[in-house]
């Protein structure tokens, strides 16, 4: 049966994800501050009051979050931590709303069941009601691809622009957006030509570039805190979140991990080599994957609660454990390799997904957000049976993860 094309089942599916959603929103509004949310509430209200000092003592991005927020204070009179909250579910479904935007610009006839699987993402789920940067980021940089898709050049740059005032990581977002925009003139545009055929159209883009600059100079890094530069320095390559964010994929999506290994095996039928590729993978993590991030110690205070600091004590005491997430990855990265995005993105987002998350020291989901959201935006859905599998897959998923935050239990 073709569930998901039946409209009233895609509409289940999506009823089912907000429901999810609503049900976090409310659950989560009787807990007190979470994490990192005890340095980006303060720093909000200390905006709010004309205290822009709040924001030099210890902060790894630039203000654009902890502006907005404390505007919404203003206006609304409140300083409540659940009015920070509400700027992450607000721009959690206006992100929703761009993706569905993005899905339908490529003629997605399941746009709706996609979108729904977005509001459900384990990844992300969380963090759509806590005070973090991390959903606004994200969701600005949705809006700036669906603008850019529908060749609002201006626009997209304008909210790329905001996007890295938010978090200066996304000048690599906002790069990728611009490649895809402007990928069909490239395809058919001599190379010698591309600057005088492309910048008058494609202009608008330099202004994320512009930001990260500004952002750079004022700081005299990408950090406006002393105390963090040795923690985010410019220029360094690890490996830590290219390996991990392939694991998760093929966690959350085993049945696609699964397609993708019998496609695999049929190719490798007439291709052999293709089976020394998973096995230099595996010899390639074994030699590179390192959690030497000091954030991302095993034994780093006041870290036991995350559930990645638990994985990396796992991993450090038990040969087998660090064996098996290797074979995860691989598996992640073999598998989910099969599964095919749209034309416009299909050489770019590897190249992007490799640059934004090498350049990240620190391993952590929040990092590895955008890349996920833009493979889930560009990809080609599977079967109408898996996808609707994978969301009640994700559904248990994100609720399991939304009542280890409530009881205080863990945190991605």
């Amino acid at each position: 049966m073709d569930i998901a094309r039946d409209s009233r089942l895609q509409w289940v599916s999506m009823v089912l994800a907000l429901a999810l959603f609503a049900w976090a929103a409310v659950w989560i509004s009787g807990v007190g501050v979470v994490t990192d949310e005890h340095a980006h509430y303060p720093r909000a209200v200390g905006f709010a009051r004309g205290d822009s000092t709040v924001f030099a003592e210890y902060t790894p991005m630039p203000p654009g979050y902890h502006v907005l927020a404390s505007s919404v204070m203003r206006v609304t009179g409140s300083e409540s931590l659940t009015t920070v909250r509400l700027v992450s579910v607000f721009f959690g479904l206006v992100g929703a709303l761009a993706f569905l935007g993005i899905r339908r610009q490529h003629g997605d006839g399941r746009a709706l069941l996609a979108t729904a699987q977005l509001l459900i993402l384990p990844l992300i789920f969380p963090f759509y009601f806590l005070a973090y940067t991390d959903v606004l980021s994200a969701s600005l940089a949705l809006v700036g691809a669906w603008a850019a898709l529908r060749s609002w050049h201006v626009v997209a740059g304008v909210v790329l622009a905001a996007a890295t005032v938010v978090r200066q990581n996304n000048v690599v977002t906002s790069a990728f957006i611009a490649v895809v925009a402007a990928w069909p003139t490239l395809a058919v545009t001599p190379a010698g030509r591309w600057i005088p055929v492309l910048l008058p159209r494609f202009w608008a883009y330099v202004l994320p570039v512009a930001v990260f600059v500004a952002v750079f100079v004022i700081y005299g890094g990408v950090t406006a805190a002393p105390a963090l530069a040795a923690l985010a320095p410019p220029g360094r390559f690890d490996f830590g979140n290219l390996f991990l964010l392939p694991a998760a994929g093929a966690l959350l999506l085993p049945l696609h991990t699964a397609l993708g290994w019998r496609a695999m095996t049929r190719e490798a039928r007439s291709r052999p080599w293709l089976w020394l590729v998973p096995l230099a993978l595996m010899v390639a993590f074994l030699l590179l994957f390192r959690a030497d991030h000091p954030l991302n110690a095993p034994v780093a205070e006041g870290h036991e609660l995350f559930l990645r600091a638990r994985l990396f004590k796992a991993m450090d005491a038990h040969w087998l454990v660090r064996g098996g997430v290797g074979v995860i990855a691989v598996a992640g990265i073999c598998g989910l390799a099969f599964n095919r995005l749209h034309a416009d993105a299909r050489w770019v987002w590897p190249a992007f997904a490799l640059l934004f998350l090498g350049t990240q020291w620190m391993i952590d989901v929040r990092y590895q957000l955008i890349p996920a959201v833009f493979w889930l935006a560009f990809r080609q859905l599977s079967s109408d049976c898996v996808e609707f599998a994978t969301a009640l897959w994700w559904c248990a998923l994100s609720a399991w993860l939304m009542a280890g935050i409530v009881a205080g239990a863990h945190f991605p």
